[in-house]
């Protein structure tokens, strides 16, 4: 028996091609009904349906850009590049253990190319990190999947972000991967390194408010932690360190943290004694909008700002501080 999903989407909303040919067929065993969905970037819902063990379920035909997309079935959740060719998925579904389930996608090579990628990204160590590793591989739809797939881990990496938008440009492709990529190549322009900084008003631990708009004509150090950050704890102790040895009224230090909660915020600032400007952002980690604005995923995130207003530097650690603020004290 046969039966046809339900299509959620206008064609136009897809964006394909003059002549249609997308068709998800569907025949798997399953233990239970399994809900199979297909959404794109926008999280707009394409395909919406209901399968059952040993029966065939179709799409129908759908018109659709090449493009990155999310596939549910069941609990199993695939990225995919999909275009205007058909996919058939086989294969064994738990509704209710995805490590039992094993299911295959045919039809889609880009598909298989990026699982493939992803693989290569997922397995590098802790300070391995080589995109060399998959550059000449893998086709620029891949990359940029990819990269927008990670975008948190990749947001520091300007270069990369700055390639991939022009290789798998928006005006050529006119698809949601492109413009993503597009979208997070602007937001890394905004804090590479000359950019000009975002500027910020947040309270000290009295509630008086401070903003980095009124120190000007001094280099601006600001350090970005929270009390349950080991490292956080950690730099802080080689940053007093560095302070007490170059501190001056060229240079102000600002720590920025991110603690959720404020008692734990001033209690930790009372432990490491820190002598310079400390303010709160109490919106937490994950909530506030300097991982975007400054371009990070991880604390501590250190950035030198200049006396212009614009970054000298930033994703700085250790000695490297030191270096940096001597350098740009010493320039003329």
């Amino acid at each position: 028996m046969k039966k046809i999903f339900t299509l959620l989407v206008l064609t136009a909303i897809a964006g394909g091609s003059a002549t249609a040919q997308f068709r998800l067929n569907c025949k798997i065993r399953a233990i239970g009904s399994v809900n199979v969905t297909l959404t794109n970037l926008n999280n707009d819902t394409l395909i919406n349906g209901v399968v059952r063990s040993g029966e065939e379920f179709s799409s129908g035909i759908l018109d659709i850009r090449e493009d990155l997309y999310r596939l549910s079935i069941g609990m199993i959740k695939r990225d995919v590049i999909l275009g205007n060719s058909p996919i058939q998925i086989k294969g064994f579904v738990d509704a209710k253990n995805e490590n039992t389930s094993n299911i295959q996608i045919i039809g889609s090579p880009q598909s298989d190319s990026l699982h493939n990628a992803l693989g290569i990204f997922k397995n590098w160590g802790k300070g391995a990190w080589d995109w060399t590793k998959i550059e000449n591989g893998f086709s620029p739809i891949v990359l940029t999947s990819v990269v927008v797939l990670n975008e948190q881990f990749f947001a520091q990496k300007y270069e990369i972000l700055k390639l991939l938008n022009e290789s798998y440009s928006y005006e050529v492709k006119k698809n949601l991967l492109s413009s993503r990529i597009r979208e997070i190549f602007t937001t890394a322009d905004n804090f590479k390194v000359g950019a000009k900084s975002t500027d910020f008003t947040l309270p000290d631990r009295n509630g008086v408010m401070h903003s980095t708009s009124q120190i000007r004509g001094k280099l601006i150090l600001v350090d970005f932690w929270a009390s349950w950050c080991g490292p956080c704890r950690k730099e802080m102790k080689s940053l007093q360190n560095i302070y007490e040895e170059i501190k001056g009224e060229d240079l102000v230090f600002i720590s920025v943290s991110l603690d959720d909660d404020r008692e734990k915020w001033i209690k930790a600032m009372d432990i490491d004694k820190i002598p310079w400007l400390a303010l709160w952002d109490d919106r937490g980690f994950y909530n506030t909008p300097f991982q975007k604005q400054y371009g990070f995923s991880q604390i501590p995130f250190i950035i030198l700002i200049g006396k212009d207003g614009k970054i000298l530097a930033r994703g700085l650690r250790g000695e490297d501080v030191k270096a940096e603020i001597l350098k740009h004290r010493n320039k003329k």
